[in-house]
């Protein structure tokens, strides 16, 4: 390759280079404060768990299980099935955590407010 080949080629891969740049940085000017598909699932997933609860759906289950595949189709196309399942998994096991939590706020802000512990426990068989 002669010198003035090679000189030609690198101010091309240099002019690309600042393209390519430029482009990532008006993807991320695009991108930001969209939500991605995680979060886009994590969103559908709790909002469908709490209309079928609060509505008392019949077979809740299976109608989950048929929206989060739609949602997944139509609105999370870059998650795979297992990339739900272990989402899923995740929130679920959120949830009950943060159940144990909400019932602790609870618990104290009774007693905060009345005055009156919650727990009736007082025979302290269960610390032997």
């Amino acid at each position: 390759m002669t010198p003035i080949a090679e000189y030609h080629l690198k101010q091309q891969i240099q002019k690309q280079k600042r393209q390519l740049e430029d482009l990532q940085k008006e993807l991320e000017k695009d991108q930001k404060g969209k939500l991605t598909d995680r979060e886009k699932m994590v969103l559908h997933f709790c909002c469908s768990m709490t209309i079928a609860k609060m509505t008392g759906v019949a077979n809740h289950k299976a109608i989950i299980e048929k929206m989060v595949e739609n949602i997944r189709i139509n609105r999370c196309r870059s998650l795979s099935e297992e990339d739900v399942v272990e989402l899923l998994d995740e929130v679920n096991e959120e949830m009950l955590a943060g159940k144990i939590l909400f019932q602790h706020l609870i618990d104290d802000t009774t007693w905060k407010m009345t005055g009156e512990h919650p727990n009736k426990n007082t025979n302290w068989r269960d610390m032997r």
